[in-house]
């Protein structure tokens, strides 16, 4: 086939090529993402953190293979470029297909973020790195060739982008309802060998048309980008990938560590750059700085109010809005300031750097400085720095500054007056009013909006933030926060928008009175009230909480609790803030760590009744539901034991799959869904809740079938989750 420049066809078929080249590596690197997390999530604990801290790898990796690129291609002739890059690729092999590494194990002595990213290297490392060095590599090599628009090859990311956007959305909604991951690791390994045709094909291409010559060290710092320029790149690559990283744990804090809830700010993030860096495609600026100004506002009053994640599917939705302006504002910024073909390595390895600090800040420094999720909100608040306009600090502080007090007085004096609207909040109506003033404020004005952006949220947290809250704690699985309710008499232990138990406060200093799901009135109250449990009786607790069931124990039993976090583990102890284990359960054993891994690591005598109740916020941990962690449990029950798990979610239908699986073991089921109602209303102090109910001996539900609140499970045979496969779509 004639390659040469000078044939109006060949450059066509060129373009094509590096053009597939690059949309196949793309999709390789991001279909590798949540297929390769979600085969560490049982290794590891299925929480939000774990998918944050595979981020913090991906931006890494993908920083090394820029950096790469970067040097090979500014330091090496082209034949050496491709030696050195037919090397790396082939080393990759080594790994495939893609697995967890042989008898890995998790180390309780060990931080879960360090085992992350370990897990990460050792499995997928260098295939990975391998493939991230493809973008700015092969759009150097794309310049060498004088096909279309090869003077100004950006364009190739946009190809790139639309390569990983499109296998991201492939995995959750294709890929991982209907092939196992086995099966697709195969898949993704053929792809890669495939890869490695393309990546010849476009090296003999770039021969052809650039010859051999290698890069003059002297042109080298004459292309180099002034440190100013650099800086811009930094910030503008940081913001949206912080913020994609804070999105995704507010979002996965509520819906579950898993693919499809993983992807959707990811596939956002992609979807600016596409838009961004395509010619074709680029979204009228005016349509952006609205669009943006509309959605950041809307979000940061809901912020401000302290109700986002209240708000639910709408909350997520205007989440998820703001979060495409703000990246589309950022990466048309970023785009807008791209160097010469020249600098092109430079400009991609300042990106990729800015983009691993996004992922460095939210994983690592925002843990430790912060003890909530306030990230977001941080980057929020900065991302009026990127609209367009005149940076003037003097004018614009003093022109915010008046307004917003005159705006803040309005409602004092209406208030004063006898003009406020009677059973209205006043504080929440001040800072709506506040917040409408970004908007007008804002235009035109990053710094301006950027203050207003500031006081307002700033305001919100004053009046909200720390409202009745006794004690905040954060760590790698999730912020927990002590806060009381003056009016009830009550204190709860809450983790996103779940409270994991309650207790009157007065009862601090005496045997406190169980409430909330293990309420006496509730289904695992009744259990432990129904005389099922012997007095000699072995009690395995999944998931601590406050302790609260713990004061269902007697004398002569042992009850013995598995919690991920120890945070938890130190509040549900701390006898200042609940008092269930000082005044039940002192003497009970709690064995931190993730469950299924502990309990398959002990041997302990088996147990007459074990109870999973390891949710957070509505997040499912899909690997202690799996077929295999429903046998392993089936595995630690005495004879005539149970199973009971607590399953109460809002978005999630668990009963079918659950049926499914105790078919499938041989496991007898029933359940029973306490919602209160007329004919069962609810008891003071109980929430409604959800448990199934299982055991391998039918004898032991005999008691619980003849209660018509508890009804039997049958399966249908459709579906069950596996460590290997598990469709959430099919219970959401």
């Amino acid at each position: 086939m004639d390659v040469s420049p000078t044939h109006v066809g060949a450059r066509t078929v060129t373009a094509g090529i590096f053009a597939a080249t690059v949309f196949l590596s793309a999709s390789l690197l991001f279909f590798v993402q949540p297929m390769f997390a979600k085969m560490v999530l049982p290794y590891l604990g299925g929480v939000p953190a774990v998918w944050t801290t595979a981020m913090l790898f991906f931006q890494t990796a993908l920083l090394v293979g820029y950096a790469y690129a970067h040097f090979i291609s500014t330091r090496l002739a082209l034949r050496h470029q491709v030696m050195a890059h037919t090397v790396l690729w082939a080393c990759g092999l080594a790994f495939l297909p893609l697995a967890v590494p042989a008898g890995w194990a998790s180390a309780p002595d060990f931080h879960p973020a360090v085992q992350t990213l370990a897990i990460l290297v050792v499995g997928m490392g260098v295939p990975f790195v391998a493939l991230a060095a493809n973008a700015p590599l092969l759009q150097k090599w794309y310049a060498r060739t004088g096909a279309p628009a090869a003077a100004d090859p950006y364009h190739l990311y946009a190809a790139s982008n639309a390569g990983s956007l499109l296998a991201l959305l492939a995995y959750p909604l294709v890929a991982e309802p209907l092939i196992g991951t086995r099966a697709l690791s195969i898949h993704w390994s053929v792809g890669y060998l495939i890869l490695g045709a393309g990546l010849a094909l476009t090296a003999v291409i770039a021969a052809r048309g650039g010859g051999m010559r290698p890069v003059r060290l002297a042109g080298l710092s004459a292309s180099r980008p002034s440190a100013s320029r650099v800086a811009l790149w930094l910030a503008l690559a940081f913001v949206p990938s912080s913020m994609m990283l804070g999105v995704t744990s507010v979002i996965s804090s509520d819906l579950g560590a898993f693919p499809l809830v993983w992807v959707i700010p990811l596939a956002i993030y992609l979807l600016t750059f596409i838009l961004a860096f395509s010619s074709r495609l680029r979204v009228p600026q005016g349509v952006v700085e609205a669009g943006f100004m509309v959605s950041v506002s809307v979000v940061i009053v809901a912020m401000a109010h302290n109700n986002l994640a209240s708000l639910g599917w709408l909350g997520f939705g205007l989440l998820c809005g703001a979060f495409f302006f703000v990246a589309l504002l950022f990466h048309v910024r970023l785009y807008d300031s791209r160097p010469p073909e020249s600098a092109l390595t430079w400009f991609y390895l300042a990106m990729a750097t800015g983009g691993a600090l996004g992922g460095l800040f939210n994983s690592i420094i925002a843990p430790v400085i912060f003890n909530q999720t306030l990230e977001v909100y941080v980057v929020f608040g900065l991302a009026g720095l990127a609209l367009t306009g005149r940076f003037r600090p003097k004018r614009d502080t003093l022109a915010a500054g008046c307004t917003l007090l005159l705006l803040g007085a309005l409602p004092a004096m209406a208030i004063s007056a006898g003009l406020a609207p009677a059973g209205v909040d006043h504080a929440h109506w001040t800072i709506t009013i506040l917040a409408g003033a970004a908007l007008y404020l804002g235009w035109k004005q990053p710094l301006r909006y950027t203050i207003t952006a500031a006081i307002v949220l700033a305001g919100g947290f004053a009046l909200h933030g720390n409202d009745g809250v006794v004690e905040r704690q954060r760590s790698f699985f999730g912020v927990y926060t002590v806060r009381d309710y003056p009016a009830d008499g009550l204190r709860a232990l809450i983790s996103g928008t779940t409270q994991h138990g309650l207790q009157f406060t007065e009862d601090l200093g005496k045997r406190p009175r169980i409430l909330s799901y293990y309420h006496p009135a509730a289904p695992l109250g009744q259990i432990f009230r129904s005389g099922a449990i012997g007095p000699s009786a072995r009690v395995g607790m999944v998931g601590l909480g406050v302790g609260a069931l713990a004061c269902y124990a007697g004398p002569g039993q042992t009850w013995r609790f598995y919690e991920i976090d120890p945070v938890v583990d130190d509040i549900a102890r701390n006898s200042n803030l609940f008092n269930y284990m000082e005044k039940c359960g002192r003497d009970a054993a709690t064995i931190i760590g993730d469950a299924r891994i502990t309990l398959a690591r002990e041997a302990p005598e088996p147990f007459d009744i074990l109870v999973m109740d390891a949710f957070t916020s509505d997040a499912i941990p899909v690997h202690l539901l799996t077929l295999e962690a429903l046998d392993l449990y089936r595995s630690r029950l005495a004879p005539g034991g149970l199973l009971a798990l607590h399953v109460s979610n809002r978005y999630y239908d668990l009963v079918p799959l659950l049926a499914n699986a105790a078919a499938r073991l041989g496991l007898h089921a029933l359940v029973q869904n306490r919602t209160g109602g007329p004919d069962a209303p609810l008891e003071a102090g109980e929430a409604p809740s959800m448990v199934v109910l299982m055991a391998p001996d039918p004898e032991a539900l005999a008691r619980f079938a003849r209660n018509p609140a508890w009804r039997a499970m049958h399966g249908d045979g459709r579906g069950v989750w596996t460590d290997d496969h598990a469709n959430l779509l099919s219970a959401l």
